[in-house]
């Protein structure tokens, strides 16, 4: 959570099994706390929250879960909603928006 391709805090989520709603909470809540104390996140401008995971950009149930949570964490702190992106090998989505962009990676002969 920050700026994409700028200053962020992260945190890694376990990839062994879904995370549960819960944990997502914490999470999400833990990520915006620690942008707001080491000042990566401010009070004026919403940043960005990304989650980065394999597979391709595409609408999803998972996605839209973790979006609701940024909402309600910057809600609750009374902050600007970050865009949440998930970002994957082949492209990004802007979750709220419902927006992908795919890149097509150069490649040298």
């Amino acid at each position: 959570m920050g700026t994409l391709a700028g200053s962020h805090v992260e945190v890694e989520a376990p990839t062994e099994r879904r995370v549960d709603d819960a944990l997502v909470a914490d999470m999400v809540d833990a990520l915006v706390e620690r942008a707001l104390v080491t000042e990566m996140l401010s009070t004026e401008s919403a940043g960005d929250a990304w989650i980065l995971r394999p597979g391709t950009p595409r609408d999803d149930v998972e996605d839209r879960r973790w979006l609701r949570e940024v909402e309600r964490a910057a809600t609750a702190r009374n902050l600007p909603i970050p865009r949440l992106w998930v970002i994957t090998k082949s492209g990004g989505t802007d979750v709220r928006a419902s927006r992908t962009l795919t890149w097509v990676r150069a490649r040298t002969s």
